[in-house]
Order: C-alpha cells, then sequence, then structure tokens
C-alpha cells in the first residue's frame, strides 16, 4: 500500500488523482480549448468580412463620386471611346479644365481595376488593390433636351479568405448638354 494510509479501518489516499478523473479533466479542457479556438476564428472571420465589406463601400464611394462628378460637369460624351451595354464599358466624355480649355476624360477597366484618364493619361486606380471590378456597364439615355448615363458596377473585395461583392447603380444627367 504505497500510496494509501489505513486508518480506522478505511482506506484513504494520499494526494494526487485516478487516472480517470485525469482524463475526465484533460477532456474537459480539451473542450474549452476547442470551443475558444472556434470562437477566436468566427471573430477573425467576422473581422475580414467586415474589412471586405468597408473596402466595397470606400472603393464604390469613390469610384461613384469621381464618375458623378465628371459626367455632370461634361459638355458632351465622345460615342468613339465609349462601349455601351456590355461590360467591361468604357466611358468616354468631354469637358473643360478650370481655365476653360478643353480635356477628355476617360473611365475604363483594366486588371480588374476602374482607371480614370484625363487628355490620354493616366491618372491611376479609383478602386483599391483589395478590390476587382467584376462588372461595368454604362447605358446612354439620350433624351431632346439632356443626355444621361445609367451605370452599373459590381465590385468584389477579398481580405484574408472572406470575400465580398455587390453591385452598384446610378443615373447621372450631364448638365451642360
Amino acid at each position: 500500500m504505497h500510496n494509501q494510509k489505513k486508518q480506522d479501518g478505511l482506506v484513504r489516499r494520499r494526494g494526487g488523482f485516478s487516472l480517470i478523473e485525469t482524463l475526465f479533466y484533460v477532456s474537459l479542457l480539451s473542450l474549452a480549448l476547442l470551443i475558444v479556438s472556434e470562437t477566436v476564428l468566427v471573430m477573425v472571420r467576422s473581422a475580414e468580412t467586415l474589412r471586405a465589406s468597408a473596402h466595397l463601400a470606400q472603393d464604390a464611394g469613390a469610384s461613384f463620386a469621381r464618375l458623378t462628378r465628371e459626367i455632370r460637369g461634361a459638355t458632351g460624351i465622345t460615342d468613339v471611346g465609349s462601349v455601351w451595354n456590355t461590360s467591361p464599358g468604357a466611358l468616354t466624355l468631354q469637358t473643360t479644365d478650370a481655365v476653360g480649355a478643353a480635356k477628355t476624360v476617360e473611365f475604363r477597366v483594366l486588371n480588374g481595376a476602374l482607371y480614370l484618364f484625363e487628355n490620354n493619361l493616366s491618372l491611376g486606380a479609383l478602386t483599391g488593390s483589395s478590390t476587382v471590378l467584376t462588372n461595368l456597364v454604362f447605358r446612354k439615355i439620350p433624351t431632346t433636351e439632356s443626355t444621361g448615363v445609367k451605370i452599373e458596377m459590381t465590385l468584389r473585395s477579398t481580405v484574408g479568405t472572406a470575400s465580398s461583392t455587390k453591385s452598384f447603380y446610378a443615373t447621372v444627367v450631364l448638365r451642360s448638354h
């Protein structure tokens, strides 16, 4: 009776856990660690999804703000450089700069990003590096009094393993037609 002491006819153990107790506590600890690790993974995925959605909103906002401003301020639309009713679309506008000199503004898709060109010089991408433009369609809306452009844009943003895709729509009328 190495680990036991006899007292008053009862056998009492001296410290330590039995094998069954040890297995029970190890199993309980393993279950708790599994629940904690799954919770952390869900939180990380949620944060990535949230960041992807934020990238989409930011890139769509910046793209539509610039598209809207340029279309409203344009003096005309050039059909030759524009691609209508199909994706990837392209839009070429005639406008003027701050001193009134004529200039051309173009919106084109290159390598999944929306680019802005002025007088055939690239001013850079309007969408960020984690966002891919998957669909861009321009539809010309001519009327007797003005010209409008309907824009359909779909963006996909990926952050880590999370991906978010959303479509955006706008209709803009040229002010100076």
